[in-house]
């Protein structure tokens, strides 16, 4: 008898590890079907059902008759499923799809109204019902479902309704359903706002978009006690970088609740992130004139000089105009005092004494103090560093600046601060013609997390690579450059293109002439002189079609175009040229969203 029990035994653990687990079952049938094989599929999709009883599997199992085309069959098990499970409605659906498909419509009509009928007044089931009617198209019924929802639970079903008109592209319906839901319930404004970027910006012709900021008035103007509808409409006018329309509808809100200029300075910042300084002074105005009292009115002031002093620097400007905006630096440090938390105004300071006005020594003085200050953090500490750095580089005192720089690198190994101090330390190697030593630091910053960093270390890394030839000892052309790459650093720009010509001249074959021509283009810029510049930029893009700096020529050209001579057709032709020609480029995406705009 024992050895009857132990040959029993046996065979039923041979027969138990014989057996594939659901796990492996699983991973088989979705090979099958992911690779066309639908009546394997099904047969294992088939067991599974069987096994674990989940609708999950059945759904598949069902799915691989309409891929077969198998309809009667599918409709004899569905007739089994309405029978032995009369609550679960989905069953009915799913038989009403496959009517259609065996071309049964009236009885498919039947199943979905009686799906309706027989909807129970539960929130959850609803959902489910409407969803087993969107995953077959029936988007109408769908819709039904939704709306008698309503009226039984007698609460709004606005959210699901939203997603089934984008679903349908009824975006009049989903405009309106998503702002009730915004007036149900103000938290869900960010879930909307990622729903609504796809659909409204990718509306060729701007009606979507146009239809939600009709609305969003509309209802502001209605419920003027409700912030979030100027919340979404500041949203939208951020997506379109109109900053002017967003701080308004800022201000209303900032007046309507008492906020101290908080959402106020948020755009005030965005505005003067994306060079659009009219806009980031008003808001900082706001801030400085009605809340002296605030905590963030300090703030504000030095953002207000920020966005004034690179508002004037981006256009034409005096001697005299940079005295009264040093000026009013000052009368504001004196006003705010200087310590740690106004570090920053002394840094912008400094670089206006230093780099504008010639002031050196005076800037040297005002960083070196600040290192002294209190309270700084590693990070203030650090970029005080660096600007003292910069200053001590236009006194030709290389040997000082690069401690510095050394020393923020030192302690923020893998940080975007200590990545600046490192490759400012490069080109500061290769200001001194040490090319080798600066080559080999910016190689490691070429795999930077930081894209700006990354990508200035790579091109100058290849330019040096490139002008640096081992079987040629003549190194004189890559000095020449680097010493008026210093020149304009120093705002020396004329002595800066003089030398830039001499190498241009005196070495017409060289492989460093595209780079000096671009050079030559930016400093022309700087000085405002577009025509000049644009002549420069088109000899890189054109005679140098090939090399590094050819995307980079087109992408000036495109922007000189748009901000300074106010002429998008030519923009769009550079664009257009880049987008050809160097798909590839950083530069890229940026000129294919200029172009689908316009």
């Amino acid at each position: 008898m024992r050895y009857i029990f132990l040959i029993i035994l046996f065979f039923f653990r041979l027969n138990s590890f014989s057996q594939p687990t659901v796990s492996e079952l699983n991973n088989l049938a979705f090979e099958y079907y992911y690779n066309g094989n639908f009546e394997k599929a099904k047969s294992t999709y088939e067991d599974l059902y069987k096994k674990t009883k989940s609708k999950y599997y059945f759904n598949y199992y069902i799915n691989c008759f309409k891929k077969l085309n198998q309809n009667n069959e599918a409709i004899k098990i569905l007739k089994s499923q309405v029978k032995h499970n009369p609550k679960d409605l989905s069953f009915r659906v799913m038989l009403g799809d496959f009517y259609n498909s065996a071309g049964y419509n009236d009885k498919a009509k039947s199943e979905f109204e009686t799906a309706i009928k027989k909807m129970p007044d539960n929130r959850d089931k609803i959902i489910n019902l409407a969803n087993s009617f969107i995953q077959i198209k029936e988007y109408d019924y769908a819709e039904r479902v939704y709306l008698k929802g309503e009226k039984m639970l007698k609460m709004p079903f606005n959210f699901e309704l939203a997603s089934l008109y984008q679903i349908k592209r009824d975006y009049k319906k989903m405009i309106e359903k998503y702002l009730d839901v915004l007036d149900y319930s103000p938290s869900f404004l960010q879930s909307i706002q990622n729903r609504l970027q796809y659909t409204v910006y990718n509306n060729d012709d701007g009606t979507i978009k146009q239809q939600l900021k009709t609305g969003l008035i509309r209802r502001i103007q209605k419920k003027s006690n409700n912030t979030v509808y100027n919340e979404l409409l500041i949203w939208l006018y951020l997506q379109d970088k109109d900053y002017d329309n967003a701080l308004t509808q800022t201000i209303a809100i900032d007046k309507r609740l008492n906020e101290n200029g908080y959402r106020v300075l948020q755009i005030g910042n965005i505005a003067l992130a994306n060079k659009n300084y009219k806009v980031a002074i008003r808001a900082f105005e706001y801030i400085t004139e009605k809340y002296k009292k605030s905590r963030y009115y300090f703030t504000a002031k030095n953002k207000l000089l920020e966005s004034r002093f690179k508002s004037l620097i981006s256009d034409t400007y005096t001697k005299k105009d940079l005295i009264y905006i040093r000026d009013e630096y000052k009368k504001s440090l004196a006003e705010m005092g200087r310590n740690s938390e106004t570090y920053d105004a002394i840094i912008q300071l400094s670089k206006i004494e230093a780099f504008y006005l010639n002031n050196i020594q005076d800037a040297q003085n005002e960083l070196t103090n600040a290192l002294k200050f209190k309270n700084l953090t590693p990070q203030q500490l650090a970029k005080i560093k660096i600007a003292l750095a910069d200053i001590l580089l236009l006194k030709n005192n290389f040997w000082d600046a690069t401690l510095y720089y050394a020393q923020v690198e030192e302690q923020f190994k893998n940080n975007p601060i200590g990545y600046q101090a490192k490759f400012k330390k490069a080109k500061l190697a290769f200001y001194s013609g040490d090319f080798k030593w600066a080559q080999a630091q910016l190689d490691i910053l070429k795999a930077s997390t930081s894209k700006l960093i990354s990508n200035d270390a790579f091109e100058l890394s290849k330019l040096i690579s490139d002008n640096l030839n081992n079987e040629d000892t003549n190194t004189t052309p890559l000095k020449m450059y680097s010493q008026a790459d210093l020149l304009f650093y120093r705002n020396k720009d004329s002595l800066a293109i003089l030398k830039l010509d001499s190498i241009i001249e005196k070495y017409p074959a060289n492989s460093i002439i595209d780079e000096s021509l671009f050079l030559k283009a930016k400093i022309l810029l700087h000085d405002k002189k577009f025509k000049q510049a644009i002549i420069n930029l088109q000899k890189v893009a054109e005679t140098y079609s090939y090399d590094i700096l050819a995307d980079n020529a087109l992408y000036l050209l495109a922007k000189t175009y748009i901000n300074k001579l106010n002429n998008k057709q030519k923009a769009k032709e550079y664009y257009k040229k880049l987008v050809l020609e160097h798909s590839d480029s950083i530069y890229a995406p940026e000129a294919r969203k200029f172009l689908n705009k316009n």
